[in-house]
């Protein structure tokens, strides 16, 4: 081997063994701290003041990935957490030594965060490395959240964390999910500070004591052009990178069961132009959409009273049409007391709950 060949080999190995180390390390362990009971809920006004966040354990060891990768934070930041009353409460504090240059230019919901002071969060709720939610928000308190799937490895339109495939886009981060959740921020002389309150039921989670997330917050310092991460992310990634978020650990997660009932009208006319005459077809709909989030695994049935629609094929009123939708996330399914049920039901259908073990027991009988 020539000594040129040599030289080239270890450059590319003293080239790829930092993203190695990058890979293979581990974030920081972080514990949520628990509401007390008696104690009171922290006000979401983007104001971080009240006694329950004095208290409560502030994580300050930030560090830059862009413009010096690796070295602190040029400005200081504060991350609190806190769990409790059903409710998942985080509040941070960007220290800035002039608060005069923030930016902050966006006030609608998703809009990008890439070009204003702002804050992203990662929840990796199920502790997979792979899936995680999104919680995002700027100096004007606008909510930004999404969901994240195999660390945005998947197939599709691509985005850098922050920027919104916008409405139907097909890529690794999922902008067309909106949490029930709220967030308050707002310019002050420390800086700028936000709040946010998660309901846990807008999350997918296992239930149990002591759970362990994993948990990131990347701050974008932007009229410094500096990005900042608590648990550090290498340049070429961005927040996506579940495999490298801290663990959050101490939360204790209650089982969830709520309903989600949406009704719907839709309307519409249909005129044959091949035909001669000016006949109209008026077409109307009502009905709603159920989601349904339970503690146990469920089926559904639906009996419609009708004939089904064209390019289905017709039944006999009363045929049972069994619907069974098991949701997973690619090779991951879903724990049995983490199942969403989504179906749509139209004017004559009759929907029928059934125990877990009555698909089994059809089987059986047929």
């Amino acid at each position: 081997m020539s000594v040129r060949c040599c030289i080239g080999l270890v450059c590319v190995l003293l080239g790829w063994l930092p993203g190695l180390a990058w890979s293979q390390g581990s974030g920081p362990a972080l514990v949520a701290d628990r509401l007390a009971d008696g104690a009171a809920e922290p006000v979401i006004d983007g104001r971080v003041v009240e006694d329950v966040w004095r208290s409560a354990v502030a994580y300050t060891d930030f560090t830059q990935q862009d413009p010096s990768e690796g070295a602190p934070a040029t400005e200081r930041t504060e991350v609190r957490v806190l769990v409790g009353r059903g409710n998942l409460f985080i509040s941070v504090i960007c220290f800035d030594t002039d608060p005069s240059r923030i930016i902050a230019s966006q006030s609608r919901r998703d809009a990008t965060l890439t070009d204003v002071d702002s804050i992203i969060v990662a929840l990796d709720t199920f502790n997979d490395s792979q899936n995680a939610f999104i919680f995002g928000t700027n100096a004007l308190g606008i909510q930004y959240d999404g969901q994240v799937a195999s660390e945005g490895q998947t197939s599709g339109v691509q985005s850098s964390a922050g920027a919104s495939t916008g409405r139907g886009g097909i890529g690794a981060f999922n902008a067309n999910w909106d949490g029930d959740w709220d967030v308050k921020a707002q310019v002050t002389e420390r800086g700028w500070e936000a709040e946010m309150i998660i309901p846990l039921q807008t999350l997918r989670y296992p239930t149990g004591v002591d759970r362990t997330w994993g948990f990131n917050v990347m701050r974008n310092i932007r009229h410094k052009n500096e990005q900042v991460y608590l648990a550090p992310i290498p340049r070429g990634f961005d927040i996506y990178r579940v495999s490298m978020a801290a663990k959050l650990g101490g939360l204790n997660l209650p089982g969830r069961r709520d309903i989600s009932v949406t009704p719907y009208a839709l309307g519409s006319v249909n005129k044959d132009y091949t035909r001669l005459s000016d006949q109209l077809d008026p077409n109307a709909d009502v009905g709603f959409d159920l989601k349904w989030g339970s503690a146990a695994e469920s089926d559904l049935r639906r009996n419609r009273e009708h004939g089904l629609r064209a390019g289905r094929g017709r039944r006999r009123a009363g045929e049972p049409d069994t619907l069974r939708r098991v949701l997973s996330r690619e090779a991951h399914v879903l724990p049995r007391e983490c199942l969403d049920i989504s179906v749509r039901v139209a004017a004559g259908d009759r929907l029928v709950l059934l125990p877990p073990d009555w698909l089994e027991s059809v089987r059986t009988a047929n």
